[in-house]
């Protein structure tokens, strides 16, 4: 064989082996890639269920008791002062995460320009309603712009 020739074969051997060095490299990749996919899915599904899903609930101030006058009777938790911007919500509780809520419909800002402050519409006899701060509110159910 010449030395041509075997230059030749030796550069064909190299080509192929480079190939096949790819090939194995690719293969190597995705095993890598859907080995993490599995990894990680047990901790994100943990995720959802725990701190995740928290996010996704409203943080509340309190929720109040009106009289038929939409004064605000009573709070839990009690000791509420009204402050700026504070919404009035019919809202839905966010599971068992306490004092949050998943969703709601804004049904005034709490008035305090009397005593006892009022919150919502009038003729709803012991009705409740659950008190936003003004971040909370516009997170829940953001104003027209």
């Amino acid at each position: 064989m010449s030395e041509e020739n075997k230059m030749r074969l030796l550069d064909q051997q190299h080509e192929q082996s480079a190939v096949l060095s790819v090939a194995a490299d690719t293969d190597m990749t995705k095993r890598r890639l859907v080995r993490g996919a599995v990894a990680t899915a047990p901790v994100l599904l943990t995720l959802r269920s725990g701190a995740l899903a928290a996010l996704s609930c409203t943080p509340i101030k309190v929720v109040a008791q009106l009289n038929d006058n939409a004064e605000i009777t009573a709070t839990t938790p009690t000791g509420y002062t009204p402050a700026p911007g504070d919404a009035c919500f019919e809202a839905t509780l966010c599971g068992d995460i306490p004092n949050h809520v998943s969703s709601g419909t804004r049904v005034g800002n709490v008035d305090s320009s009397g005593s006892p402050p009022k919150c919502g519409p009038t003729g709803q006899r012991n009705h409740s309603y659950a008190i936003l701060s003004i971040n909370g509110a516009n997170s829940l159910s953001p104003l027209p712009l």
